[in-house]
């Protein structure tokens, strides 16, 4: 899908003489970043958004992955560097996507997943009975960035279906940068004992038996 800020739409910036970086700061911030000399200094401009509260936290839906806008500032960054060296790097505002790594942590469909992994819990119950599972997940993400609506569409064991929506719970309530409509998901529940990994697992979810707790040595 073509996004608005391609790396191709960057590469047409600086071709016609005015290379453009995409930034992400919080709106009472514009007129100091609009003031910076970076931008009259290395004849950059830019565009910006306003997602951010401020404390920094993202506030409402962005409209576009984050990989994306790193992915077509980079071309600039390039041409800086070709151009001036890094140096220009010390000198740039916050804000800039790539460059800024307090914006790495936005949720995106890495932090998405990681989030589930983090959050599923395998059943002590379950674990002690030597029970699996694989389910598949259909969500969807509103027009506002927001996980919505998730329901299991298949699952081998209905006793895993509680705890894998209570772990779809945790993304429910943050704006993201997913973008909107449906999509599916894969979770497997495994014991460490099994050797078996669907390939079309998204979220694996691993049981340890008690003989492979470690032990602390002294």
């Amino acid at each position: 899908m073509k996004y608005d800020c391609s790396p191709e739409l960057s590469k047409e910036n600086i071709l016609k003489g005015h290379p453009k970086l995409r930034l992400v700061i919080p709106e009472e911030q514009e007129q100091k970043i609009r003031t910076h000399f970076f931008w009259k200094n290395y004849g950059v401009s830019y565009d910006v958004f306003y997602p951010l509260k401020k404390d920094g936290t993202l506030d409402c839906y962005l409209g576009v992955p984050n990989h994306m806008l790193t992915a077509y500032n980079q071309v600039v960054f390039d041409y800086l560097d070709k151009k001036f060296g890094t140096s220009w790097r010390k000198e740039a505002p916050k804000g800039i996507f790539g460059l800024d790594k307090s914006l790495d942590e936005f949720r995106d469909y890495k932090w998405f997943i990681k989030t589930l992994h983090k959050e599923s819990k395998y059943p002590v119950k379950l674990l002690a009975k030597g029970k699996e599972c694989l389910l598949r997940i259909e969500y969807a993400v509103d027009s506002n960035g927001y996980i919505v609506q998730p329901k299991i569409i298949s699952c081998s064991n209905r006793s895993f279906r509680k705890i894998a929506l209570d772990a779809f719970k945790k993304v429910m309530n943050v704006p993201t940068l997913l973008k909107a409509g449906k999509d599916t998901l894969v979770v497997q529940y495994k014991l460490d004992s099994s050797a078996t990994v669907n390939p079309d697992t998204d979220v694996l979810v691993i049981g340890y038996t008690p003989c492979d707790k470690p032990i602390l040595m002294k």
